[in-house]
């Protein structure tokens, strides 16, 4: 009963799954803050084991951008929301905790913790997913965590290993049909070989085939020829 049954068809989030008490664990990326951002998601006191060092993925810095429509009707307006998204406190605590004396306060301390009489179960607002907000920074920081998160969370982020390729982003219009292709072949073995139901020594090697005939080698060269054009743009 350790693995569901259901892993290759279940869709079930982690948060999900962790706070109705269906997972015994589940993988998360790691950083100052992550014991009480998963422990609020699910309601429960989670505990973080990190299995390697602190790095930042190629894709880390662009992996939620906010941009204007082309078809926005006011683009001015679209403009000064989302500068408000970046710059207000306000908005972030309300984004992050909910309404101040509804779903949270602020103890005397400056933490923030659930308003009287609500809690995880209670309150009405999931707060799992704060490290969405634009400005999570000028966020409260609340209470299981040290007030001093952000300065922490810089130095995470200032010192963690970091890809040479940080920032570059694979434009794979000039073979998306092949992208296409690849992916589905992917995700044909991805869950078969992560849950343990495939074996290795067999499947990857008959992935690894299928995936090279539907165009990897394309998506590779195409890949690296952007990515040496971005290298050599971006050298310092």
């Amino acid at each position: 009963g350790c693995i569901s049954s259901d892993c290759l068809t279940d869709t079930t989030s982690d948060i999900t799954a962790g706070s109705s008490g269906l997972a015994a664990s589940y993988m998360t990326p790691t950083k100052p803050g992550i014991k009480m951002q998963e422990t609020n998601g699910t309601g429960y006191d989670m505990t973080i084991v990190q299995a390697g060092p602190d790095f930042l993925r190629s894709n880390s810095s662009n992996g939620y951008p906010r941009s204007i429509c082309l078809n926005t009707v006011d683009k001015v307006a679209a403009m000064q929301y989302l500068n408000y998204m970046f710059t207000s406190k306000e908005w972030t605590d309300l984004f992050c905790w909910g309404i101040e004396g509804v779903h949270y306060q602020v103890m005397e301390d400056g933490h923030y913790t659930y308003a009287d009489g609500v809690n995880a179960d209670t309150s009405g607002y999931v707060t799992s997913v704060t490290w969405t907000a634009p400005a999570q920074f000028k966020a409260g920081v609340w209470e299981g965590d040290a007030l001093d998160l952000w300065e922490r969370t810089k130095t995470f982020n200032d010192n963690a290993i970091a890809s040479k390729a940080n920032g570059f982003l694979f434009d794979v219009t000039p073979v998306a049909n092949q992208y296409t292709a690849v992916t589905n072949v992917y995700n044909e073995y991805k869950y078969g070989l992560e849950y343990g139901v495939s074996a290795p020594d067999t499947a990857i090697p008959e992935m690894n085939e299928k995936m090279m005939a539907a165009g990897l080698q394309d998506i590779i060269d195409e890949k690296q020829r952007q990515l040496d054009d971005w290298l050599a743009a971006n050298k310092s």
